[in-house]
């Protein structure tokens, strides 16, 4: 048996679930539920970082912070619900909720995550089967009908060891389904940005999108991510192993000379569903000149990204997205290092919903442009109500670093009145 390492990430971030508008009778049917606690190591008492908490058979979720802590609102909560934790590398818990559940303590076992070798009725499967089979099983583990996610969005940039700047959105997310060609389509509930950072040596982390860039990295969705998995790209079959209480098939693709990254499948030994992927830079020998410049050329040293799915009414879908690369920028003459540029985005999905129309009804579509690019007026009455983002800080080096201009609350309203003063003058 082999042993799978994992590497651990840690960043802050709770979403909370935004409740949306409820008339009188909505609120006579309706009951909110608040859970709250702390997910930690039964052997250890240490925290732990990106726990998933969610509720059974229910679309309703988020994830615990750097301090292993979370909070969740339900709609329609009840005390007969119960909570699901679970973590990679852990043995997965339920817990009847019942009638008190603020600021409790979760222990989860740790689990040894071995592999096994793989055999069906005597003979070894092949890659080849497994991945025709999570093909053809596409519109069967995967939503194909109209829905929406509602997610908390967080973008930050460092610039070698300092932070520099943060971003923060309320989206929401329609999708037409796993097996459309389109893209997802993000709206805009509310957006806020720190003081703005120019990255010197391109423009190109002030002009794109990057949440749309991350989204299009989930490989089940959008088959033109590379390394794919549905064909055109190898991977090793390392074995089976636990995850969620399901034994899965993990997989890691080759390495294209061509390519930096290494993507590894955790899929369902019997619905060949894609539980989870995860990519991480092995090839480090690769560089680009940036916008045409012979004295600067990038290399990405660091990156990691990862896929979380969660089941809803017999569906698999997306639940966290973080995506976190460092990027080099040096004299390709010389090989002096001239900046290191870190982006860290994470997504995570808080609810579901199945009338996807009248979610985004009335709200702003995003455009390609980088979303800074997009700061609404700043909202302080909404993201003062906005309770992961309230009870949540950041770690306490990013807000020192991020603080050394001004309070963050000063630099959102300045952000958000500098992009307000430039629509302006463009229409006058």
């Amino acid at each position: 048996m082999k042993k799978l390492s994992l590497i651990a990430q840690a960043v802050v971030l709770i979403p909370t679930l935004y409740m949306p508008r409820l008339s009188a009778q909505d609120l006579e049917i309706n009951r909110l539920v608040s859970i709250s606690g702390t997910v930690v190591d039964a052997e250890t008492s240490e925290a732990l970082s990106f726990a998933s908490v969610a509720i059974r058979n229910k679309a309703q979720g988020t994830i615990t912070n750097s301090f292993g802590a979370f909070d969740l609102t339900l709609r329609n909560g009840s005390s007969q619900d119960t909570l699901a934790v679970s973590m990679m590398g852990y043995q997965p818990l339920t817990i009847p909720i019942g009638t008190n559940f603020t600021n409790i303590t979760i222990r989860l076992r740790p689990q040894a995550l071995l592999l096994k070798e793989v055999e069906v009725t005597g003979k070894r499967i092949t890659t080849d089967e497994i991945f025709a089979a999570i093909k053809a099983r596409i519109k069967t583990n995967y939503p194909v009908d109209d829905y929406a996610m509602e997610c908390f969005y967080r973008e930050i940039k460092k610039e070698n060891e300092t932070y520099r700047s943060l971003l923060e959105a309320a989206l929401v997310i329609r999708d037409k389904g796993y097996d459309k060609a389109t893209p997802e389509v993000v709206y805009l509930r509310e957006v806020r940005g720190s003081s703005k950072f120019i990255n010197r040596f391109s423009d190109f982390w002030q002009r794109n999108n990057l949440l749309n860039e991350t989204l299009g990295l989930n490989a089940v969705r959008h088959p033109s991510s590379a390394p794919s998995v549905v064909g055109g790209d190898r991977y090793q079959l390392e074995g089976t192993t636990m995850l969620n209480a399901r034994e899965v098939y993990v997989l890691t693709s080759e390495i294209k000379p061509d390519d930096c990254w290494q993507r590894t499948l955790y899929v369902d030994v019997e619905t060949y569903a894609i539980y989870r992927s995860e990519e991480a830079i092995r090839n480090f020998a690769l560089s680009w000149k940036v916008d045409n410049n012979d004295s600067v050329s990038m290399r990405l040293t660091k990156g990691s990204s990862m896929f979380d799915f969660k089941v809803f009414n017999g569906k698999l879908y997306l639940s966290h997205i973080r995506h976190e690369v460092e990027n080099e920028y040096f004299n390709p003459k010389t090989n002096v290092t001239l900046q290191r540029f870190t982006i860290i985005n994470d997504l995570v999905v808080s609810d579901i919903y199945d009338d996807a129309k009248s979610q985004t009804e009335g709200l702003k579509r995003v455009d390609n442009r980088a979303l800074e690019l997009q700061v609404t007026p700043y909202n302080e009455i909404f993201w003062d109500q906005y309770n992961g983002i309230k009870q949540t800080p950041l770690e306490s080096k990013i807000m020192s670093d991020l603080l050394r201009d001004a309070e963050l609350t000063e630099q959102f309203k300045e952000s958000a009145a500098e992009k307000s003063g430039r629509r302006r003058r463009r229409h006058e």
